[in-house]
């Protein structure tokens, strides 16, 4: 795909902003033509059979599912940055340690993160 070509399919997707994402669409330095990785702050990479971000040391030998068209990187990414806003949402009120939901003004924030009473007082000990 031409950088012309690129250019105009990428301005066809609107990405919201993700809280917690920095996601980056990068070309194959292994793998000539249109073959493409998903990248998170530059350095994890999307595993699309685990649904995961993760650490990868590539070489020639690297399984070939982590590479995709562009068409399909962003196709996934719009699913990755819509599967973090609902992991968003079904966390609100939720403890980050043990998972209990608790509602959003019983949670205690320390660390940067919301703890439960019973883990934040296992924090402080």
């Amino acid at each position: 795909m031409k950088p012309e070509e690129m250019l105009t399919y990428a301005t066809k997707f609107e990405f919201p902003p993700a809280k917690n994402l920095r996601l980056s669409i990068e070309k194959s330095l292994f793998l000539g033509g249109d073959r493409w990785l998903i990248k998170n702050m530059g350095t994890e990479v999307f595993d699309p059979i685990k649904g995961k971000f993760g650490f990868v040391r590539f070489s020639e030998s690297t399984p070939k599912y982590y590479y995709l068209s562009l068409k399909d990187a962003f196709e996934l990414v719009k699913w990755i940055i819509q599967k973090e806003g609902e992991d968003e949402i079904n966390s609100r009120g939720r403890c980050r340690q043990c998972g209990k939901f608790v509602g959003e003004n019983q949670l205690k924030q320390a660390l940067g993160r919301n703890w439960c009473q019973e883990c934040y007082d296992n924090l402080q000990d």
